[in-house]
């Protein structure tokens, strides 16, 4: 049991980056904290 354990805590973790990836919500994440680190970076370049 103990070697199997370590081979499906990988695959939860990747079912879970799959299902990460799928779900639109996090893009919109994604995009919005682009947006405020974009706005940041611009305004202390000015």
């Amino acid at each position: 049991m103990v070697t199997h354990k370590p081979v499906f805590t990988k695959h939860a973790s990747e079912f879970r980056v799959k299902g990460l990836l799928t779900d639109p919500n996090l893009y919109c994440f994604l995009i919005g904290v682009g947006l405020l680190v974009g706005i940041d970076v611009l305004f202390s370049a000015i």
